[in-house]
C-alpha cells in the first residue's frame, strides 16, 4: 500500500510499485544488502535500479534505499554502473526508502506531492565526470536536497 501513490515522471504515470515490477534486464551487482541492475519499465524506459538495506541492531527497522537512475541505453548503463558513485549525480531519478517516501529529482513533469520536491531543469546534462572538490559539494548539495525535508 504505502508504494501505491502515483506520480508523474517523463509524462507518464508512476507509483514506486510500477518500478520494484520492472524487468530485469543485466544484473550488475547482487547480494544480500546491496543490488545494481539494468531494469526495463512498463513504458520501455531503461533504469540503473539501486538497492541498498542497511541493518539495524537496535531494535530499529532496517533502512532500504531505492534509487532508479534514467539512461539512454544499455552503454549508458554499463558506464554509470561501472562508476556507481555518479548514479546519484544524475538527472532525472526516483528515489524511495522503506517507509514509503519518495521523490523525483530533474523531471519536469513530477507530480510527486512533497513540499520539498524540487524539479530541476532536465534539459541539464549531468553525466560529465566532476573533479574531486565539485564531486563533495554537488554530493552535499543532493543529499541536503533528497534527505533535507525528511524525517
Amino acid at each position: 500500500m504505502k508504494y501505491n501513490r502515483e506520480f508523474q515522471f517523463c509524462g507518464d504515470t508512476y507509483t514506486v510499485n510500477t518500478l520494484l515490477e520492472a524487468c530485469t534486464m543485466k544484473v550488475y551487482h547482487e547480494s544480500y544488502h546491496l543490488e545494481r541492475k539494468l531494469i526495463k519499465d512498463c513504458y520501455g524506459r531503461l533504469f540503473i535500479y539501486n538497492y541498498e538495506e542497511e541493518m539495524r541492531f537496535d531494535g530499529d527497522n532496517d533502512r532500504v534505499d531505492h534509487l532508479w537512475v534514467l539512461v539512454r541505453d544499455i552503454r549508458d548503463a554499463d558506464n554509470l554502473a561501472e562508476n556507481s558513485r555518479l548514479l546519484m549525480m544524475r538527472e532525472p531519478f526516483i528515489a524511495a526508502d522503506e517507509s514509503g517516501w519518495f521523490n523525483v529529482v530533474g523531471d519536469d513533469s513530477n507530480d510527486s506531492g512533497s513540499p520539498e520536491s524540487e524539479v530541476q531543469d532536465n534539459k541539464k546534462d549531468t553525466s560529465h565526470a566532476v573533479s574531486g572538490s565539485d564531486y563533495a559539494e554537488k554530493i552535499g548539495a543532493l543529499m541536503s536536497k533528497l534527505f533535507g525535508g525528511r524525517k
